[in-house]
């Protein structure tokens, strides 16, 4: 999507990818024009703050695991300092 210099005049014109090749849509410089490049850039400003937010909900994500991972190393630590040990999933008191 750019404006392009033809013949001293600007015309805006949308570019589309088509497997390897990319194809151009003559739009023009009327108002619609105009109009298409604001609808587009706020579609470019609303795409660029979600995959923003889709980063900052994964690095969130990431420390809630290491998190979750720590807890549960600290709380085995714990169980077998007191004397018990996992069996098939669950803890269990040593014996004698």
């Amino acid at each position: 999507m750019a404006w392009e210099d033809r013949q001293g005049s600007k015309y805006y014109y949308l570019k589309q990818r088509i497997g390897t090749h990319v194809k151009s849509l003559y739009i023009g410089n009327s108002v619609r024009a105009y109009i298409l490049q604001a609808m587009n850039e706020i579609k470019r400003e609303e795409d660029d703050a979600y995959r923003r937010m889709v980063a900052e909900e994964k690095e969130r994500e990431s420390e809630y695991n290491r998190f979750h991972e720590l807890t549960n190393n600290l709380v085995d630590a714990v169980m077998i300092l007191n004397g018990y040990h996992a069996y098939k999933g669950e803890w269990r008191k040593k014996r004698g």
